[in-house]
């Protein structure tokens, strides 16, 4: 394009004078150009050629969902921009132009960089938002009040995506954005492996994710995140959905005379709470101008905390091992301990160093013997008797299922004696390398660092008061710099960005799983980078009903589901994109080393809802020999819900809490329950006990006591039958994991039958505590009969065994997989491999005066296995049975074996299903899922997974 630009002597420069020419200017020989002006067409103009100057401009495209950058100067809505080319006056400089949008004209050198970024109004989830702001926007109170988010919204139109967090939600891409500094990671509050790489994610990206379950250390983590910013000189957002957790942070920091720090806001009313008592509460705290040190003394301490970081990760790397090993000896414990009830097992008489492996394989051919009724040969007899040791030559003399026992005790106890002895090693190796010191080391070096680099900002004004802010909105960025952090509520996060403030350097943003996406958006977009925690398995974000219906009227247009405000948490939306988008993943780091309950306690919260992740670092959290577990069933009376809650309540009052008061006090015992008006019931019925004890015992709703501890729970159901509040998972994690020395369950039989959280929370509190009820089976033992598959096929293979029934086996073994898989279960069902039913009947008399014939007593003693034996990972108990045939089997002894077999599964009460080697997989997998619809009832496979959006219609979960 080609503009005209004539010198004008009265502003001494070249403007633009193309939209006042009636025509292109002519080139005369004289060397002048005639112009003709629109406002005089008559006449012509002459002016020499330095005055004239044709000129070829390159114009940016415009558009109203980018804005500019020319140079450092960023324009919104501009009329033009053009790079200048060529020229024809070799006097006029070219130029890069930007005629803005009130129509100024500004000018750059021609190779001044241009570029465009996206507004956030142009995005679709801006968009969208938009609508949901508008949509559930309350109808009572003043229009200010609701129209509150809406307005939060509407101010974001004009900010650049790629500045703020909240880029990721718009366009994910690559969150890595290392660290400027080269400087040490502080951990001034403690730490653990997880915590130091969820720090180094947070340093090191421009958004990360971190998963907290309870006890793991989650405000620990934020506080040494915190500490690290303000060494670097950058500011902070905290926020949360509600005080609670936002306080928490901040009641940390002030129990650590760090609490000058922070500037608690929030809506209109806190502010103006804050600036009456900011004087008072806020000075400078006196030992402060004990935190000076020298540059070189600072620069000793920075070596030394990074060389003592690095020794640390070996020393938590090794605690991890231990606190492994201590758990699987404790699993493993327990389950020889329900292997030996009721009576002593024999075990086989070894020489020498057994190896594992050995009995292992010695375990696989007694089985393969026993199944083809034949005797063990010679040669397996010399090899184990008599060159490896293991047991007598008299003991091989029939290869029966007391064999087989025999080496299952034998295989017991040589591995927890190896168990035993790994971790007394373990265990020694810390103590003698100091691992408790290693760690104060690190923590006391990385505190007075924080504490130095503090003075540095702070300590030199000890000599003055300390300013006071009247309207700290006004000046944003000085209230920044008295108080790098800010807390708030993610309703009210951008306000605290003040009038024409800029953007946090950080926003971390706690309880996400409880934190909706509109309200979760807003935070983002208030700083230029993000930390995200919140755990999925608590608290879920709940939504009216009114609200819910109201936003699932907007639509989402080209939006992906993970966007939709009804269905997703911000934290679920974030977990969702970023698995989605590979190349762009975001850190997501999962603290897992728990600290705060007893091992038994937090052993139902890791099996149940955190797939065995969690690494239990508490030793122990009973007092000496008391259960950490209790559980008691009330009858089944009354008439109406408040008729099992009063009788719930008595069950608490005079069984439960005597044993309870005996053990702790009464400010450390809580008691929860789902329903918010039976805690009211529950309340009532206790007021007459001691004053101290009525007064000083909290009861309330579950929800209530996230984000808090007590040395006893006691969870009281009140309902007499299972319903979607109570067998809620978030729920009962929540309610398990506040108790750190003893939970205690109180419910109905009714309400534990079946499928679901609290009926699988009975099932782990008998497993580990002693049974309530006597039952026709016992548990089944998966460490002798799930993890070997692999070993007992190379085996079957190495002894040549029927190749066509090995492979049937491992077939059907991938389809039980995928079809367990399908239900959601996968981790919560398990199953063992050609089991002895033996195991399963209890040996106190299991089979007398039961109805039992004697062929059958004598065939589960000798021989009978099952090819696949389902069982429940939360207490090992027993859910289904698989059998494996040949195409045809239903003649001869094996007929009368099948006849004999089905009629014990019939006896024992569990869901037994043949499966024929000639049917094709859809039949296979529909035996498979009709034996584990029975096992499981109609609700049973999608009981367990945790919440994240919760539809509250009839106010169960607001407080």
């Amino acid at each position: 394009m080609e503009r005209i630009y004539v010198y004008s002597n009265i502003s001494k420069r070249f403007e633009d004078q193309t939209s006042s020419l009636l025509e292109r200017p002519r080139l005369m020989p004289d060397d002048t150009y005639k112009l003709v002006y629109r406002a005089n067409p008559g006449r012509q103009y002459s002016y020499g050629s330095d005055m004239v100057a044709l000129v070829r401009e390159k114009e940016a495209p415009i558009e109203d969902r980018f804005c500019y950058w020319v140079g450092n100067d960023r324009y919104l809505n501009p009329r033009r921009i053009a790079r200048q080319v060529s020229t024809s006056n070799p006097d006029y400089s070219l130029q890069t132009l930007v005629i803005d949008e009130r129509g100024k004209r500004h000018t750059y050198q021609k190779d001044a960089t241009v570029a465009r970024e996206s507004l956030v109004r142009g995005s679709s989830l801006f968009r969208y938002l938009l609508d949901v702001s508008i949509a559930t926007r309350p109808t009572d109170g003043d229009e200010p009040a609701r129209n509150h988010l809406f307005n939060q919204l509407k101010s974001l139109a004009n900010d650049s995506v790629r500045s703020l967090a909240s880029s990721f939600l718009v366009k994910p891409s690559p969150p890595r954005a290392p660290r400027a500094d080269a400087g040490p990671v502080i951990l001034p509050f403690g730490s653990s492996l997880s915590q130091m790489d969820a720090i180094d994610a947070a340093l090191d990206n421009r958004i990360s994710v971190i998963q907290g379950p309870p006890g793991t250390g989650k405000t620990q983590t934020i506080l040494n995140i915190i500490a690290n910013l303000i060494v670097r000189d950058k500011t902070v957002l905290v926020v949360s959905p509600n005080n609670s957790a936002t306080n928490n942070v901040v009641e940390k920091l002030r129990h650590e005379g760090m609490g000058f720090l922070v500037a608690e806001m929030g809506r209109r009313d806190q502010q103006m709470d804050f600036v009456r008592k900011q004087d008072r509460l806020k000075p400078y705290p006196v030992s402060i101008l004990r935190w000076k040190r020298t540059r070189s003394e600072q620069k000793q301490l920075a070596d030394e905390v990074n060389a003592g970081s690095k020794l640390l990760r070996e020393v938590y790397g090794r605690q991890r091992k231990v606190a492994s090993l201590r758990e699987r000896l404790r699993d493993l414990e327990l389950e020889y301990s329900h292997f030996g009830e009721g009576s002593t097992v024999d075990t086989l008489t070894c020489k020498g160093q057994l190896s594992p492996s050995r009995l292992r394989e010695l375990h696989d051919e007694v089985v393969a013997c026993a199944n083809a009724g034949r005797r063990i040969p010679l040669l397996s007899r010399i090899r184990y008797a008599l060159m490896w040791g293991i047991g007598r030559w008299r003991d091989y003399g029939s290869a029966g299922v007391d064999l087989e026992i025999k080496v299952d005790s034998t295989l017991y106890q040589h591995d927890l004696s190896l168990m035993r002895d790994a971790v007394e090693s373990d265990e020694g190796f810390l103590a003698t390398h100091n691992a408790g010191l290693a760690i104060q080391a690190v923590t006391a070096r990385s505190r007075e660092l924080f504490q130095a680099a503090l003075y540095d900002r702070f300590g030199r004004g000890m000599g003055r008061t300390r300013r006071h802010f009247e309207d700290p909105m006004k000046e944003p960025e000085e209230f920044r710099r008295e108080y790098p952090v800010i807390s708030s509520t993610t309703h009210d996060a951008r306000k605290q960005l003040g009038k024409g403030g800029l953007p946090f350097d950080y926003v971390i943003i706690d309880e996400a799983s409880q934190v909706d996406l509109l309200t979760g958006f807003l935070a983002l977009s208030s700083a230029r980078r993000a930390v995200v925690v919140g755990d999925r398995n608590q608290l879920p974000c709940v939504l009216s009903a009114e609200h819910a219906k109201s936003a699932q009227a907007c639509s989402l247009g080209d939006l992906p589901s993970s966007y939709e405000y009804s269905t997703h948490s911000l934290l679920d939306c974030l977990d969702e994109i970023s698995r989605s988008n590979k190349e762009h993943r975001m850190p997501c780091t999962l603290l897992r080393e728990h600290y705060r309950c007893a091992p038994d306690i937090i052993g139902f919260c890791n099996r149940q809802f955190y797939g065995g992740q969690l690494m239990v670092m508490s030793e122990t959290g009973a007092q000496g020999d008391a259960p950490a577990l209790g559980c008691s069933l009330g009858t089944e009376l009354g008439e109406g819900p408040g008729d099992y809650g009063k009788a719930q309540a008595r069950i608490l009052k005079e069984d439960v809490l005597p044993q309870l008061l005996a053990r702790f006090s009464a400010s450390d015992i809580g008691v929860a329950t789902p329903y918010r008006k039976e805690a009211d019931g529950i309340r009532e019925c206790l007021s007459d006990l001691p004053d101290t004890a009525s007064t000083q015992l909290e009861v309330g709703a579950v929800r209530e006591y996230q984000g808090r501890e007590k040395a006893a729970m006691a969870l009281v159901t009140t309902a007499s039958q299972p319903t979607d509040l109570l067998n809620n998972p978030n729920l009962v994690n929540v309610a398990v994991s506040r108790a750190q020395s003893c939970l205690w369950l109180i419910a109905t039989r009714g309400a534990t039958n079946g499928e679901g959280s609290i009926a699988d929370l009975r099932r782990y509190i008998e497993y580990h505590s002693g049974p309530i009820e006597r039952s026709r089976v016992r548990p089944v033992f998966p460490y002798l009969y799930s993890d070997s598959s692999g070993e007992r096929d190379a085996f079957l293979k190495q002894m040549q065994e029927n190749t066509s029934d090995q492979y049937f086996e491992v077939q059907v073994e991938v389809l039980l997989k995928k079809t367990i898989e399908s239900t959601g279960m996968l981790g919560h069902i398990g199953w063992c491999r050609n089991y002895p039913l033996k195991l399963l009947v209890p040996k106190d008399g299991g089979m007398v005066g039961s109805g039992w014939l004697a062929e059958e007593e004598r065939f589960v003693s000798t021989s009978a296995h099952v090819d696949f034996m389902l069982f429940r990972h939360i207490d090992n108990s027993p859910l289904a049975a698989f059998e494996l045939d040949e195409a045809q089997n239903d003649r001869g002894r094996q007929a009368q074996r099948d006849r004999m077999k089905d009629g014990i599964f019939d006896k024992i009460g569990l869901p037994f299903r043949r499966i024929r080697a000639n049917e094709g997989q859809d039949v296979i997998v529909a035996t498979l899922r009709d034996g584990l619809r029975q096992a499981l009832g109609p609700d049973g496979f999608s009981s367990r997974k945790a919440t994240s959006i919760v539809i509250d219609t009839d106010g169960s979960w607001t407080l």
